[in-house]
């Protein structure tokens, strides 16, 4: 006995569109969960090397503990201080499940989904990238001043303070949907123009 699968889904795009999108993001997370704590660490690694490079100073540990990073720093210009800070994982990552089925959502539309696929990761760990880069600089330029290192700056700490909460209220909450946008204006295919 044969089963016909064509039956069983709709014929709207739409109404396809929006079941790939709660069927894929089940799967998503489900698969999400598991490279999570990887992720976040490489990414976090790798974007508080460059924030220290910036601000003259060693990253000394960096640890895992349940959805919390914990860093610690040594200013270069102070070998015997150790400064220590800690980032939330999910904080940031939330909105990787929600980004990927979006992606998942347009696939009928868009041509070119290897190129699309690639570009929607690129400007995720972008975002990601961002909103750590300013937390680090924050935090790292609050201990600085708290402790002599730097001298005190309201106007760059101010400028820490709105750039990370940017990045962190509104670029990670709005990102799915822009880049969700781009993929589709940048890839769609040439009979839904």
């Amino acid at each position: 006995m044969q089963i016909n699968l064509k039956h069983l889904f709709p014929k709207s795009p739409v109404i396809r569109a929006v079941l790939i999108f709660f069927i894929s993001y089940v799967v998503i997370l489900v698969l999400w969960k598991q490279i999570e704590d990887s992720y976040s660490y490489v990414i976090t690694f790798v974007t508080l090397k460059v924030v220290t490079a910036m601000k003259n100073t060693e990253l000394t540990d960096i640890m895992r503990r349940d959805s919390v990073i914990y860093i610690k720093f040594t200013p270069l210009t102070m070998k015997n201080a150790l400064l220590s800070a800690k980032v939330d994982k999910s904080h940031y990552t939330f909105n990787v499940p929600l980004t990927l089925s979006v992606l998942a959502s347009l696939f009928p539309f868009i041509q070119r989904r290897l190129r699309a696929c690639i570009e929607c990761l690129l400007m995720l760990f972008t975002v990601h990238f961002i909103y750590i880069f300013f937390l680090a600089t924050l935090l790292l330029t609050v201990l600085y001043m708290d402790r002599g290192i730097e001298a005190v700056s309201e106007f760059r700490l101010a400028a820490y303070k709105f750039l990370w909460g940017f990045s962190g209220r509104m670029l990670l909450r709005v990102a799915p949907f822009l880049i969700g946008v781009y993929i589709f204006l940048r890839f769609r295919k040439a009979e839904s123009r």
